[in-house]
């Protein structure tokens, strides 16, 4: 759709009659995103306005620097915008103070007129005629000081969201790996949506202390001193106010900590949750989650209590203020003045506890959240700038350096001089965490150096260990921020052996990948890896151990084409395991303990120390690879992540009845429906007692019964608002902790297939911004919301004074509401489209912090800049069509509810003999006014929590692994042997995939070693998939004679111990990834760390089990993380032991050290031994060799040697 809100007239603008295009189609089929309008100019686009606000910071940066103090965020957004913009608004602000203030005042001419003794009824007339043309001017100044500070705030948070995604792109790999991914995550989806709604709410908080003071001027005027005896109850919760800012903020504070510690631990859950079921972890990992979450709900109590005393004021003020007024006054009750204070009063209530009191408590969420913003933007970058003093493009010298990888203060590299350049290729070799890895991050830049330098001169390109793919195509992967040249592509592709690959993605190259490359195999991953950089053409190359991955066809195919062939007149720098590959180095690099030990040729380093990397069991040329990675369940067919689904139509009544009974019976939801009527009558029945009597004094016995009625009913009226209330929040509370928990649940208990077909981001966005949008919006706006039934009473309560005024608000009623229909199906549909254009922005940000490193050295910083313009531009979008919504119907409301008020005024004044009615009507015809856009805003916020707790429901629903509700478990004891065995076992990982295990049958007995060989694809890592039900092979399967699927999923996989080829490590302590269970002793985990060779590690940590492990396990190697794998392993005591190519990522001599631990202390152990290395397995019991999908063989190493036409015979011919 094209700009329409410019394009079209004056009258349309004003009136935003360019919607009503739109709002028809979405009556015929539900709006879609390209439906949205467009913007006709730069004034909300994401780039124009970040180069604003970047601007304005970096100048008051420098200002603050030149006059030594801090620098200020509020003054750089305050500068972003013109004079006129601020003066505009200023205007309207100033215009809706004055109206508002002669509203009431008005009302007291139009009654004295009538009270006169010969009534001046049409001069009544001609003044209620000005009392309703003001009340138009007031509600519609309302109307476009909401709808343009609504846009103003739009367009500061979409500049905030541009300038922190710009930081955290031109972070450090350090900095950014001492931020937890929940805050950055955090930033967006809480702090910066706070600023945004903070803002929002900005000018009505400015309006209220100026219209405040004009209405006191003069109630006092018109009731005297006495006056101030009410207004002191508005200034003593003015004061309350501002003394509960502090706490507020505080609160603030701690519910954004407790926040970004859920959210961050929610991210790792995702990343980390094949690891997490395989070790039937879900439960503790559940309760974490639980325990946060508890956290969390603890803080908003505190917060809803100061809430509550606002809702008590906000209620209690109109009246009890206006009966302080006659208690310091022996003066009868005067009607006139009464209604007259009665209206100030009203408009009083919703200046104080609405604009002042919501204004304070949002701008101090704003001013929380802005801080917060501040100090991540102003964290010192520490990436240092390589220098480029060097001659000779391709030359790298780290001298003296030495690198500390993570806040913790662990020293990974110590002193280490080289000197390289030109076309040569060293190899880094070494132990497990001896700092192979940190080198090449200090070199590139990902590490910071803080002793010595490191120089070099030319561009770098880096291949990751852990490869970084992000969404699109292959061929965007590969070309990344280069211009595409089929030629040189091509020759790449050959390079990189992806040839074949590309055959088997259902559109070549041009294939979408998805998020982290979940439509390819951990191989292929890392193929694309090194095309990326190889297509990059740079100087320098830092390739980390890329061949580890692949089998030896592939591997020396890289080896020689790529790293010996199209790179051969680069400098090279290749970390690897591979030995094989020192012939063709030109300098071999050892380290050691993070030092370097030797940096010689080929020739010195076999004959010096090549020792020191082999043993008697394994020889250097013993390296050769079997298979390649296939522990992707895609299986390399393409599988792509799931779009997005959106609901579509209205928020069911259902939806709202499944969201109150997750926290209430239906006897309390009955009784809460009693009191949502209740209430409003009882609130108003007061005023109504008073309009039927005049001149109330005090002295008067009678009279006096009737004030004593009065103030009864005030305070049984009030404290029922008040109970009402309280019981509204908290109820809102429990049921948004009971979905949050539910959702939490069933994540965990997907199968993993879920979380390969759906976005990180998008899965990140059910527990962030709908999380945080069910509650901090849902419950206050379902408490005001039921302010309908108040203005249902407020239309009731006219039609006292004449029957015919009831007749004569239908037609405007009816009217109203359909409207109302209208603008709820609209907001709702955009709604929805907001919610997936934030999933895209999540998305966006997770995959942009995963792939820093690559990102800066491809200079690609400025494409995924630009792409996070996009984003918020498609957002914005929608975001911008709610505000026009909200003011679409706000308008017409405001021409309606005025046109109410116009004929209340009329008959009331012509038909009524009472004066008293006639106050009480047009004093409630103006509630109606000042009500109906406020309710049909609270109206909207609340459809925009509904869909968010529609989404949140969604989760709850997910579908589990369906073994999750078997409830037998297996014998105390099992298995006690270790026999497993497969009988005619077939799996699909999808319903309608491929067969990647077609009746597979075999045997294991027990304390047997097996190992597994066979191709990529073979079928591999499906064996180790179906044993731990990952998902539910057919029957078939078991051990020690009993069939695992008739078991519960936990107690089946707790009984086998996995070691995956990329191990996984959550945020926490040392104690917490081995045993977060709790079951272990000190003397049992440090019996295990040193089986399996951690104690380096641990003397470097103080022999602390609550050390530190960062998130990722980033601070430390890959090698290392395997180890800890393994000692997890060593502390389950299970019977059956799996390792999915565990050896993959360590040295020989690490290598030999497992499989010694394996003979040692596995010996009473059945193991399976999924490897590439053929030294791994030839030592086992029998092998087992698999081929599409099924068992062509399994006996000895030495029989299947022995026959030169086995499958391992010709495996092992073919890898040598």
């Amino acid at each position: 759709m094209g700009p329409l809100h410019y394009s079209n007239g004056l009258v349309s603008r004003l009136t935003f009659s360019w919607l009503n295009p739109l709002i028809a189609l979405n009556k015929r089929r539900p709006v879609e995103a390209s439906d949205l309008p467009c913007f006709d100019n730069h004034e909300y686009d994401c780039e124009n306005l970040t180069e604003k606000l970047d601007s304005e910071w970096h100048r008051e940066k420098a200002n603050a620097v030149r006059n030594a103090r801090k620098p200020s965020m509020w003054k750089a957004l305050f500068l972003m915008f013109s004079f006129q913009e601020y003066a505009t608004l200023c205007t309207l602000m100033l215009t809706y103070s004055v109206t508002k203030t002669a509203i009431p005042y008005l009302l007291y001419c139009v009654l004295k007129k009538l009270l006169e003794p010969s009534p001046q009824t049409y001069a009544a007339l001609l003044l209620g005629a000005i009392l309703c043309l003001y009340a138009g001017i007031e509600s519609t100044c309302q109307t476009y000081i909401e709808y343009r500070a609504s846009l103003f705030a739009m367009r500061v948070r979409t500049a905030l969201c541009g300038v922190i995604f710009k930081k955290v792109i031109s972070l450090s790999c350090r900095d950014t790996s001492a931020l937890a991914s929940g805050h950055v995550t955090n930033l967006f989806a809480t702090d910066a949506e706070s600023f945004q709604v903070g803002l929002e709410a900005c000018p009505s908080f400015m309006m209220a202390p100026l219209t405040f003071t004009s209405c006191a001027v003069v109630m006092v005027w018109l009731a005297g001193w006495p006056a101030m005896a009410g207004l002191s109850v508005s200034i003593a919760y003015v004061v309350a106010q501002v003394l509960c800012v502090k706490p507020f903020k505080y609160l603030r504070r701690k519910t954004l900590k407790v926040i970004d510690k859920r959210i961050t631990l929610i991210s790792q859950i995702i990343h980390g949750i094949r690891s997490i079921k395989m070790h039937a972890w879900e439960t503790p990992y559940y309760q974490a989650v639980q325990r946060l979450r508890r956290l969390e709900k603890n803080v908003y109590i505190k917060k809803f209590m100061i809430t509550f005393f606002e809702s008590l004021y906000q209620n209690t003020l109109p009246i009890f203020s206006v009966t302080l007024c006659y208690f310091f006054t022996n003066r009868p009750l005067d009607q006139v003045v009464f209604f007259t204070l009665l209206a100030y009063f009203l408009e009083m209530r919703v200046l104080v506890a609405w604009h002042f009191t919501r204004g304070s408590q949002l701008l101090t969420d704003c001013a929380v959240s802005l801080k917060r913003i501040q100090d991540f933007l102003t964290k010192v970058d520490k990436q240092r700038d390589l220098e480029q003093s060097l001659d000779g493009k391709g030359r790298c010298l780290p001298e003296e350096s030495t690198s500390r990888k993570t806040e913790s203060g662990d020293c990974i590299l110590g002193k280490i001089n080289l000197d390289l350049s030109g076309n040569r290729l060293a190899l880094v070799i070494g132990p497990v965490g001896s700092g192979k890895s940190t080198l090449l991050s200090a070199i590139c830049g990902a590490s910071s150096s803080y002793k010595g330098e490191i120089k070099t001169n030319g561009s770098i390109a880096y291949v990751s260990q852990e490869p970084w793919i992000f969404q699109g195509t292959v061929r965007e992967n590969i070309i990344f921020n280069s211009t595409y040249d089929a030629g040189r592509y091509q020759k790449v592709v050959e390079a990189c052996d992806l040839k074949e690959d590309f055959k088997a993605f259902p559109n070549g190259d041009l294939s979408e990948i998805g998020e982290r490359g979940i439509a390819m195999s951990g191989g292929q991953r890392a193929r694309v890896s090194l095309a990326r950089a190889v297509y990059l053409d740079a100087d320098i190359y830092l390739l980390d151990d890329p061949l580890s991955a692949v089998d030896f066809k592939v591997a020396k195919h890289i080896f020689e084409k790529c790293i010996c062939g199209i790179l051969k007149r680069k400098l090279r720098v290749l970390v690897t395991h591979h030995l094989h590959c020192k012939e063709m180095a030109d300098e071999v690099v050892l380290l050691e303990n993070g030092s370097m030990v030797a940096c010689s040729d080929y020739k010195e380093f076999t004959e010096k120390y090549l020792s020191r990397m082999t043993t008697n069991t394994g020889s250097a040329k013993e390296m050769a690879f079997l298979l390649e990675d296939d522990n992707s369940v895609t299986q390399g067919k393409g599988l792509l992540s799931v779009v997005e689904e959106r609901d579509v139509g209205a928020v069911s009544l259902k939806t709202y009845w499944e969201y109150l009974r997750a926290g209430l019976p239906v006897v309390a939801i009955a009784l809460l429906g009693l009191a949502a009527i209740a209430t409003p009558v009882l609130q108003a029945s007061p005023s109504w007692i008073l309009a039927k009597w005049d001149r109330l004094t005090w002295a008067n016995a009678y009279h006096r019964g009737i004030i004593v009625a009065y103030i009864s009913l005030t305070i049984a009226a009030n404290v029922l608002r008040y109970l009402f209330s309280f019981f509204i929040f908290f109820t809102a509370l429990k049921c948004n902790t009971k979905l949050h928990n539910t959702m939490a649940q069933s994540l965990i208990h997907a199968p993993v297939s879920f979380f390969d077909t759906n976005p990180v981001g998008r899965i990140l966005n059910r527990f962030s911004a709908d999380i945080v949008e069910i509650d901090n919006i849902l419950p206050p706006h379902l408490v005001h919301t039921l302010v309908v039934c108040d203005l249902f009473v407020s239309l009731i309560i006219p039609t006292l004074a004449s029957y015919w005024l009831l007749v004569s608000v239908i037609l405007p009623v009816v009217t109203l509401v359909w409207y109302g229909k209208a603008f709820v199906r609209i907001t709702r549909e955009v709604t929805r489209l907001q919610s997936l254009a934030l999933s895209a922005v999540f998305s966006h940000i997770s995959s942009t912090v995963e792939g820093l490193t690559t990102i800066r050295l491809h200079d690609a910083r400025d494409e995924f800049i630009k792409k996070n313009h996009s984003y918020q531009d498609c957002r914005n979008r929608a975001t911008f069509l709610v505000f026009s919504s909200m003011a679409w119907l706000k308008i017409r409301a405001d021409l309606i509810s005025t046109a109410v008020l116009t004929i209340t005024s009329v008959v009331t004044i012509l038909l009524s003999s009472s004066v008293g009615f006639v106050g009480l009507a047009i004093t409630y015809s103006m509630v109606l006014v000042m009500d109906t856009a406020f309710v049909i805003q609270c109206t909207g916020f609340l459809q925009d929590a509904m869909t968010s707790v529609q989404r949140v429901m969604e989760y709850c629903r997910l579908s589990p692994e369906p073994a999750y509700q078997i409830t037998k478990t297996p014998p105390r004891g099992w298995p006690r042997h270790g026999a497993v065995s497969f009988r005619h076992v077939s799996l699909r990982y999808y319903s309608d995939g491929p067969q990647v295990l077609k009746g597979v049958t075999f045997s294991i007995e027990p304390q047997q070693k097996i190992g597994i060989a066979g191709r990529t694809g073979a079928g591999k890592s499906s064996i180790v998939a179906s044993l731990m039900r990952m998902p539910e092979a057919s029957s078939g399967i078991h051990i020690d004679d009993v069939d695992i699927r008739e078991l519960n999923l936990q107690s089946t996989r707790q009984v086998v111990s996995v070691i995956q080829q990329t191990p996984t490590l959550l945020s926490g302590t040392i104690r917490s990834n081995l045993d977060p269970l709790d079951m272990y002793t000190d003397d049992e985990i440090w019996s295990a760390l040193s089986d399996v060779n951690l104690s380096p590690v641990m003397d470097k940590w103080g022999y602390d089990l609550e050390h530190r492990i960062e998130e990722g396990g980033v601070n430390l190697s890959v090698g290392e993380r395997q180890l800890f794998s393994l000692a997890r392993a060593l502390l389950q005591k299970n019977k059956i032991i799996v390792m999915d190519e565990a050896t993959a990522n360590v040295d020989p001599k690490t290598d030999q050290m497992i499989q010694t631990t394996i003979r040692d202390k596995f010996k009473d152990c059945t193991v399976l031994i999924i490897a590439h290395r053929l030294s791994t397995i030839m030592d086992c019991d029998r092998i087992m060799v698999l081929h599409d999908g099924q068992v062509v063989e399994m006996d000895t190493p030495e029989a299947l040697m022995g026959n030169a036409d086995s499958w391992l015979a010709q495996l092992w011919q073919h890898s040598h």
